[in-house]
C-alpha cells in the first residue's frame, strides 16, 4: 500500500524522512529543489555529483547516497528528470517507476519528493510521476510462504500547487486500480483461476461501481447457436462446472442515455490452453491466455471508477482448452452463430473460435459502433513485434492510429499490422466456409482475417493481438517484470478519454450588447 500527501515546499526539507528525492536534469543542471537546498544538503549534492561521472541527470537515472548528517533524512537519491523542456505526462511517469524502483532498493519506506520544477500548468505533472510509482509498485507474491510483508510507503510530494496534483491523481487512482485488477487475474494459478472463478472475481470488482454484470452459460450459449465458441470447451466438458465455458456481459451506462450506441470491447479469456488435442509442446505460460479478458475487464473498473462520461458493453469469453471425452478433433466442422462453418484443423487455434461468436453476438444484440476485440492471440504477432508492443488490424485506418497514438501516450504502443483479401484467401475451407488456421504464411494476418469475417456491415473493428505483451515483458517503466502485465487497460482508458466519451457542451458566449 502506498499513500500520497501533496504539499506546499514551505518546510520541505524539514519534515522528516528515510529518503528524499531530488531531481536533477540533463548534464546535470540542477533542479530548483537543488538550488534552494540548504547549505549541507547543497554541498552534498554537488559532491555526489562531482564523484559519479555515470549520473548524468538522464531520463530516469538515479544516484542513491548518504544524507549530510543535520538533515532529517538517511538517504538521498538524485533522479534524472531528462532535459529541462518538454516534460510530458509518459516521461513524469517513467521518472515515478524509476524512483519507486530506487526506493524499493534501500528497503526503506518514507520518502518526500521535491517537486519544486512543476509549477503552474505542470502541476498535473506530479501526479503522473505519483501514478507511475504506483504503477511500478506492482507484486504478486501471495503463494510464497517465506514472502516479506508489502511494504507501506509514505510519500510526501512537496510542490507549489498541490490542489491541483492532488485532483489529478485522484482522477488516475482508478486507472491504476483497473491495472492492478487486470494483473491479479492474470497472474493467478489455474487451478483458481477457472472460468467461473474469474466471472466471480470479475463480478465483485465490477457491480459495486454500478456495472452490470450478466453471466451466460453453456445452456445459454447454445440457445444463441454458439457453436464455435462451445466447441473450445469440450474438453472441459467432463469437469465440475466451475471448469467449464461462460460469456460474462458487462454494461456501463456513463452517458445515462440507454439508446445511445455503445463501444464494445471484446476480451479472450482462455484461463488455461493446453492446446487440445494439437497439444503444445511448453504450456509454462499459458494461463497468461486470457490477458485480453483481464485487460477488458481492468478497462472497465477504470472507466466506471473515474465516471467516464462514455457508453461502454464488454464481453468476455471465458473457457479452458482441454484435453477431454469429448475434445475438439482436428477436421471436426462446427457452425458459428452467424452461421458460417469452420473446419478446425488446429485444436490449438482456438482463441478465434472464442473471439467469432463474441463478436457476433456483441453486434447482433448491442449494435456497438465500434467494435475493439483484445487477444493473446497468436505467436506469430509476438515473434514479429517481440513484448515491446502489441498488433494492430482494423478496418477503419482512423480508429488504428487514433489506437496507437493514444496507447503511445501510456507506453502500451501498437504497430499496425496488414489485413487483406490474400490472408482472407488463405482461411478459405476446402470442405467448410472457412479453416480455424491459415496454410502457412503470416499467422497474425491470417487470424485477424478470420476476425474479421465475423464483423457485420459496417461496423468498425479493430484487433489488438497482446501475445507478446500480457506477460514477459522486461524494463518497461510501468510495468512489472516477466509476470502479468495488464497491458491494454491503460492503452484503452486513454483511447476511450481521447476520442469516445461524451464531452460537455459549452455555453455560446453571450452577444456583445449593441
Amino acid at each position: 500500500m502506498t499513500h500520497f500527501s501533496f504539499t506546499t515546499q514551505a518546510g520541505q526539507t524539514e519534515h522528516a524522512s528515510d529518503i528524499v528525492i531530488v531531481p536533477v536534469y540533463d548534464k546535470r543542471a540542477p533542479g530548483v529543489a537543488t538550488m534552494i537546498a540548504p547549505r549541507d544538503m547543497g554541498a552534498a549534492i554537488q559532491h555526489a555529483l562531482s564523484t559519479d561521472v555515470h549520473f548524468q541527470g538522464k531520463t530516469g537515472q538515479t544516484l542513491t547516497v548518504p544524507a549530510p548528517s543535520g538533515t532529517p533524512f538517511k538517504k538521498m537519491i538524485l533522479v534524472g528528470m531528462g532535459a529541462a523542456k518538454g516534460m510530458d505526462s509518459l516521461r513524469a511517469e517513467t521518472i515515478g517507476g524509476k524512483i519507486y524502483t530506487a526506493v524499493a532498493a534501500t528497503g526503506m519506506t518514507s520518502v518526500t519528493i521535491l517537486a519544486n520544477d512543476f509549477t503552474g500548468n505542470d502541476a498535473h505533472l506530479t501526479a503522473d510521476l505519483a501514478h507511475g510509482f504506483v504503477l511500478k509498485s506492482y507484486t504478486f507474491d501471495k503463494y510464497k510462504s517465506n514472502a516479506p510483508k508489502t511494504p507501506d510507503y509514505t510519500i510526501r510530494i512537496a510542490q507549489p500547487h498541490p490542489d491541483a496534483a492532488r485532483e489529478k491523481f485522484a482522477h488516475l487512482a482508478p486507472v491504476a486500480a483497473g491495472a492492478f485488477l487486470a494483473r491479479d487475474l492474470a497472474n493467478e494459478p489455474p487451478n483458481v483461476m477457472t472460468p467461473g472463478h474469474m466471472a466471480a472475481r470479475v463480478s465483485a470488482a465490477l457491480s459495486p461501481l454500478g456495472i452490470s454484470v450478466e453471466t451466460i452459460l453453456e445452456d445459454g450459449m447454445k440457445a444463441l447457436g454458439m457453436g464455435s465458441f462451445l466447441s473450445v470447451g469440450q474438453g472441459s466438458s467432463h469437469l465440475d462446472q466451475d471448469r467449464r465455458q461462460r460469456m460474462l456481459v458487462m454494461r456501463y451506462n456513463g452517458t445515462g442515455n440507454a439508446k445511445s450506441k455503445p463501444l464494445a470491447l471484446v476480451g479472450k479469456g482462455l484461463t488455461f490452453d493446453t492446446g487440445g488435442l494439437s497439444l503444445k509442446t511448453n504450456m509454462s505460460t499459458m494461463k497468461f491466455d486470457m490477458g485480453g479478458a483481464a485487460a477488458v475487464a481492468g478497462a472497465m473498473a477504470a472507466l466506471a471508477g473515474r465516471k467516464a462520461p462514455v457508453d461502454v458493453v464488454a464481453i468476455l469469453g471465458l473457457a479452458r482448452n482441454d484435453i477431454g471425452p469429448d475434445a475438439n478433433c482436428v477436421d471436426d466442422i462446427i457452425t458459428a452463430m452467424n452461421g458460417k462453418t469452420i473446419d478446425v484443423q488446429n485444436t490449438d487455434a482456438e482463441g478465434r473460435l472464442v473471439l467469432a461468436d463474441c463478436l457476433t453476438y456483441v453486434q447482433r444484440r448491442f449494435k456497438p459502433h465500434t467494435v475493439i476485440d483484445l487477444a493473446t492471440l497468436t505467436g506469430a504477432c509476438k515473434a514479429a513485434l517481440g513484448s515491446t508492443m502489441c498488433g494492430v488490424f482494423s478496418n477503419d485506418e482512423t480508429l488504428s492510429k487514433r489506437i496507437r497514438t493514444s496507447g503511445a501516450k501510456v507506453e502500451e504502443r501498437g504497430w499496425p499490422m496488414p489485413l487483406g483479401p490474400e490472408f482472407s484467401a488463405a482461411i478459405r475451407g476446402t470442405y467448410s466456409d472457412l479453416v480455424n488456421i491459415g496454410n502457412g504464411g503470416p499467422g497474425a494476418s491470417t487470424a485477424a482475417a478470420f476476425l474479421q469475417e465475423f464483423i457485420e456491415g459496417k461496423t468498425k473493428w479493430a484487433h489488438l493481438d497482446i501475445a507478446g505483451v500480457a506477460n514477459g515483458v522486461f524494463g518497461h517503466p510501468t510495468m512489472p517484470d516477466k509476470i502479468g502485465t495488464g497491458f491494454g487497460v491503460r492503452l484503452l482508458n486513454q483511447l476511450i478519454m481521447d476520442h469516445f466519451e461524451k464531452k460537455p457542451k459549452v455555453a455560446a458566449a453571450p452577444a456583445p450588447k449593441a
